[in-house]
């Protein structure tokens, strides 16, 4: 903690990530399957060490080890230690993330369930925000893509309106960041320019007739409770 922070032990990967504060990220990993060899001592000093030793064991001795299987169940939910203001663990939880998390998973219509491995898009929209670029007062509507292959500049069908539509700057986001792609697949959340086309469950396609169930109102209930709880 604080100045005493030296690093993670990954009990998952059985590795060590070191830290050094100027450099604000992870330093040096370093793989130790036995962390009761004596080498650890020669990267962390030997009470650190025997300290990191005591609160391994207590950890085996009182949870079971990390089953994926369970973890796709969500019976349980690994836990990662890190800074996202120093830059540090980062990369190593989307790293991990991206060897356990589960593939996409069928998506109901009402029409029937859409199968992520279907070869024609379908896609809907779960969120719509406004300025997310301050030099430009324009919204993204974000597409959250159930099946097939969604590509730049092709021609999909907005089913609410009922005619075909072509996107030419579809952007893939990380953070504040964002770059054009020029194709996306199931599972992908893809940003989409919106001028006033689109609303929250609005369904793209390749051309079926699809209404995808959309997502609960979370706003509308959590104001109901405030409203309760004032009351």
């Amino acid at each position: 903690m604080g100045q005493k922070f030296k690093g993670v032990y990954n009990i998952y990967e059985e590795k060590l990530d070191l830290y050094t504060p100027s450099k604000q990220l992870v330093t040096e990993s370093v793989e130790f399957k036995d962390i009761q060899s004596p080498e650890l001592e020669n990267y962390i000093n030997p009470s650190l060490a025997q300290k990191l030793r005591e609160d391994i064991e207590l950890i085996e001795g009182v949870y079971p080890e990390f089953d994926v299987e369970t973890y796709l169940k969500g019976d349980i939910a690994p836990v990662f230690f890190g800074s996202a203001l120093n830059n540090f663990g980062v990369k190593e939880l989307l790293d991990c993330f991206i060897q356990i998390a589960p593939s996409p998973r069928p998506v109901q219509a009402i029409e029937r369930v859409v199968d992520p491995e279907e070869n024609n898009f379908t896609g809907f929209i779960f969120k719509i925000h406004a300025n997310m670029d301050l030099n430009h007062r324009s919204c993204i509507a974000f597409v959250k893509i159930c099946s097939g292959r969604f590509e730049r500049n092709a021609n999909y069908k907005h089913v609410r309106f009922n005619k075909m539509m072509r996107f030419s700057s579809p952007t893939a986001f990380m953070a504040q960041k964002k770059e054009t792609v020029d194709e996306a697949f199931a599972g992908d959340i893809i940003g989409l320019p919106d001028t006033g086309n689109f609303k929250i469950g609005d369904t793209l396609t390749a051309g079926e007739e699809l209404h995808f169930k959309g997502l609960p109102s979370f706003s509308l209930r959590c104001l109901s409770i405030l409203k309760m709880r004032t009351h």
